[in-house]
């Protein structure tokens, strides 16, 4: 190529030359080269020119390239060269020919006219469906309790991004997805046989599907607990990373792994691993990002605003080596201009392969870019104020064809400029924000570029083919899901956004593929959480708070808020005076208002279900069966004490009224063979407790709780999957057990981790997860044997 195609950017930083070298494709001497050219693009139809050559078929696969140019900056002017080489951009696979054109359709990048295809005879067109390969038939038995590991093999390429969505019909999974096909699965408390399904999808949308078979052995009969350890805070109204963050990031390297970047430390959570924490040195952290290919150990980029320069660390090849370790290298030095320096580096990207950095240097509204090895490349970007410059840069995103998005926040003309081989290619205009671009994130499962306006918390999207515009996320005001001063959005490696929210006291995930309100998934912090009452644990360890503005508040099993609905009023999901509230075995949630005398139903996310069940009078308690088949209401009026309802909240039957001193004020039911009830009360005095098989009078159980071993008032009674009755001895902060028979088993005291045992709930995994109301915080207990 000569250097006679010259074209002269905008304005641009001086740059070192780039040792690259121009050259045509080039085949082996016993490989027929032939030769096309690009004529027409329509969407993912590509029309090439093959003039004369024989040769061309169907099913082959043709390399575009672009040609190579040359560049001279004119900040040197004109006396030093930026060379773009020849480069490949797209992958074309033909499918129809006639006699002088064929018609391929685009697997891979991107094409324009006048581009030139070569026939690659060694390629094969990408993106086929995942494949599951040699599924193990044989079933994996485990007792209740134990996990087996799920491990499969798919036949893609180790390199090529899928991502594995997996469900259960019983028992439960460590991760909902999973970037690698592998998992782990716990045996739930029944005896059978269960199905695990996984979905694979890759990023052109294909599927696979497989199901493995296991099975649970169910609980021992001899099963037994001799206490209950705290184990962690599972909810304490804060969020569950300690500080302000800062950013998150995301490798390619275990399954689901994510980085979180706070204030003071770095914390690195992978789906099936423990959490792992590293303390930062000394300095300002900002900004985050992590690259780790197959069969690498990886490398993570931490952006110091302090001493302006991005340190390079080696990411941890086993669990035992700290995630920070090592001696860094650094990119870029301080000072107020030039190349290599940060005046004010507010963001960075990696290229796709990881070897490229690029620092958004906010000072001298450009983009710099460095080898990971230190090297620095080029600076590229327009200072300016018209179209395809940078005035206020404040985001940057990097694409997995490599190219690079900057989010420019000037008041008068917000947009995201769009480049290609460090030349502005087109600017996408933000006319709906209305503050400044905090986040921009690439996600290549939605194919969309996603930028988040940090005045309105809203989340614009664009094509990333088309550049046009899709839906925005908007949620209405007081929506668990809203955004509130973003300042940070990233996307992980299984299309899930990230936006670090509330200026770092809240992260968010939205799932972009979801539609309206529906991209909201979760989040940890931003919600308030006044004075618990009650909590509820649902079979997989998820928990739902009611608290003293009757509002309920649910989490997943990893302290993830997932919704936040009720509070006092009329209306559908409004209440009158909740008194309690139950997680059902679907993960449903019922919520007891005993003010209108009714039960109601709301799905998992809080939408209310059905009409709800009324005419309760006098219903003081409410707690699921120990099997959960069905709850338990406890009443002090009528003809009942206890209702028993199903799952679909019908009553199901009822127990013998009590009188007198046994006027419940607390209560559960188990159930043993053949449905068998067992029904347990507190007196109204709160001091003692009885239990009263069906169809019998309530026995005392022998035990005065206003004595000064078990102090005076008891706070609930929840019953266990395996039988157990837990009393929560409120004023003494105890725990007092009964097994099925009501022999006492145990008491323990927990006075220096619970402050006032208000309420309590159990999962189906034998964990117990307590209300602390002088800390207004949920404590999770997990079971000594």
């Amino acid at each position: 190529m000569s250097l006679a195609s010259l074209r002269l950017p905008g304005r641009a930083l001086a740059a070192t030359l780039l040792p690259l070298i121009v050259c045509a494709p080039r085949a082996s001497a016993d490989v027929q080269t032939i030769e096309t050219r690009v004529t027409q693009v329509t969407g993912e139809v590509v029309t090439l020119d093959k003039g004369g050559e024989d040769g061309v078929a169907a099913g082959q696969v043709f390399d575009v390239f672009r040609d190579g140019e040359v560049y001279f900056l004119p900040l040197t002017n004109g006396k030093v060269p930026l060379v773009r080489p020849q480069e490949r951009v797209g992958r074309v696979e033909v499918f129809e020919l006639d006699e002088h054109t064929a018609r391929a359709r685009l697997i891979e990048g991107r094409a324009a006219p006048n581009q030139f295809a070569y026939l690659n005879p060694k390629a094969q067109a990408p993106n086929h469906p995942p494949e599951f390969v040699n599924v193990d038939t044989v079933v994996k038995t485990a007792r209740w309790q134990e996990t087996l590991d799920l491990s499969l093999r798919n036949a893609n390429e180790a390199d090529e991004v899928v991502r594995y969505t997996w469900s259960a019909s019983g028992g439960s999974l460590a991760a909902a997805v999973t970037t690698l096909p592998e998992n782990r699965w716990t045996a739930p408390p029944t005896a059978g046989d269960y199905q695990v399904q996984v979905t694979a999808v890759d990023a052109a949308g294909q599927r696979a599907h497989a199901a493995v078979l296991v099975r649970s052995e169910g609980i021992p009969r001899d099963y037994s607990v001799s206490g209950m350890r705290p184990t962690s805070e599972f909810f304490s109204g804060a969020s569950r990373f300690e500080g302000e963050v800062r950013d998150v990031s995301f490798s390619g390297a275990g399954n689901a792994r994510s980085y979180v970047l706070t204030e003071s430390s770095l914390i690195l959570e992978e789906a099936l691993a423990a959490r792992r924490v590293s303390r930062l040195p000394d300095g300002d952290f900002s900004c985050l990002a992590v690259h780790h290919a197959p069969g690498d150990q990886g490398r993570l980029f931490l952006l110091d605003r302090e001493q302006r320069a991005v340190f390079v660390y080696h990411t941890p090849a086993s669990s035992q080596q700290p995630v920070l370790s090592g001696k860094p290298v650094r990119l870029g030095l301080p000072g107020d201009e030039g190349n290599g320096h940060l005046a004010r580096p507010v963001d960075l990207a990696l290229s796709p392969d990881g070897e490229l950095v690029y620092v958004l240097d906010a000072g001298q509204r450009c983009v710099q870019v460095f080898r990971a090895d230190g090297r620095f490349l080029v600076s590229f970007g327009q200072p300016g104020s018209g179209p395809n410059e940078l005035h206020e840069p404040t985001a940057i995103a990097v694409g997995g064809d490599g190219r690079v998005y900057v989010a420019d926040s000037d008041p008068d003309r917000r947009a995201i400029v769009v480049y290609e081989g460090f030349l502005a290619l087109r600017e996408l205009p933000l006319q709906r924000a209305s503050g400044k671009v905090s986040g921009l994130a690439v996600d290549g499962f939605s194919q969309a570029i996603y930028a988040v306006d940090q005045a309105s918390g809203q989340v614009f999207a664009f094509d990333l083919t088309s550049f046009e515009a899709r839906a925005t996320y908007a949620p209405a005001a007081g929506f668990c899901g809203g955004l509130s001063r973003p300042v940070r959005m990233r996307a992980d490696r299984v299309g899930r956004l990230w936006v670090v929210d509330r200026d770092g006291r809240s992260v968010v995930q939205l799932a972009p593929e979801a539609r309206g309100a529906q991209w909201f998934e979760r989040r940890t912090g931003g919600v308030e959480v006044s004075d618990m009452l009650r909590v509820a644990a649902g079979p997989h360890g998820e928990v739902a708070v009611l608290d003293d503005y009757q509002r309920v508040t649910c989490f997943d099993p990893e302290g993830w808020i997932v919704t936040q609905f009720g509070g006092t009023g009329e209306g559908k999901g409004k209440f009158d005076t909740a008194t309690d509230l139950v997680i059902s075995a679907q993960g449903e949630v019922f919520v007891l208002d005993s003010g209108r005398q009714q039960l109601n139903r709301f799905s998992r996310v809080g939408v209310p279900l059905r009409p709800p069940l009324t005419g309760i009078r006098q219903a003081v308690d409410l707690s699921p069966l120990s099997d959960r088949s069905g709850l338990a209401v406890l009443t002090q009026g009528g003809s009942d004490a206890f209702i028993l309802v199903d799952v679909n909240g019908k009553k199901i039957t009822s127990s013998q009224q009590y009188e007198g001193d046994l006027t419940p004020p607390r209560g559960c039911v188990t159930v043993g063979a053949s449905k068998s009830y067992v029904f347990w009360t507190a007196d109204d005095d709160e001091e003692k407790v009885y239990r009263a098989p069906m169809d019998k009078g309530p026995i005392e159980l022998g035990h005065d709780f206003n004595t000064a071993t078990f102090g005076d008032v008891i706070g609930d009674m929840e019953p266990t999957v395996y039988g157990w009755v837990f009393v929560a001895d409120r004023d003494a902060e105890k725990l007092v057990v009964f097994d099925q028979s009501g022999k006492l088993r145990w008491v323990a005291s927990y006075e220096n981790s619970l402050r006032g045992l208000a309420d309590i709930g159990t999962d189906d995994y034998g964990n117990l997860y307590a209300i602390d109301t002088k800390r207004n915080r949920v404590l999770k207990l997990s079971p000594l044997p």
